[in-house]
């Protein structure tokens, strides 16, 4: 009798990799687990007769937000660009809010 076994995420054969990848046939392994490997797996084992599957969902927690880069403070006269940089990490991502005085920053061409 003839038995196969087959890996699914989210109802799509799994895709391998660097990351991801099938240690035995029965055994997958995710290196450096990243905010796309989230979601459903499955693992389906079938023979001439029969079919079993196996289900479990890998969620991510919530990681606070955390500047990962900002600017410094810079005096400056009147005249000259200036450019501010800032970066964020989290889960979710987080939303960067730009504020001058305490008052949200409209989009125009300055």
């Amino acid at each position: 009798m003839h038995t196969s076994v087959f890996w699914l995420k989210d109802s799509q054969p799994l895709r391998t990799g660097a990351r991801v990848r099938l240690v035995a046939k029965e055994h997958v392994h995710l290196v450096e687990v990243a905010k796309e490997d989230r979601g459903m797996y499955q693992c389906v084992v079938k023979n001439d007769v029969e079919m079993a599957q196996g289900t479990a969902e890998l969620a991510l927690g919530e990681v606070y937000p955390q500047l990962v880069y900002k600017f410094i403070d810079q005096t400056m006269q009147p005249g000259p660009s200036v450019s501010l940089k800032c970066s964020a990490s989290g889960n979710p991502t987080p939303q960067i809010n730009w504020m001058l005085d305490g008052f949200p920053l409209t989009h125009n061409d300055r």
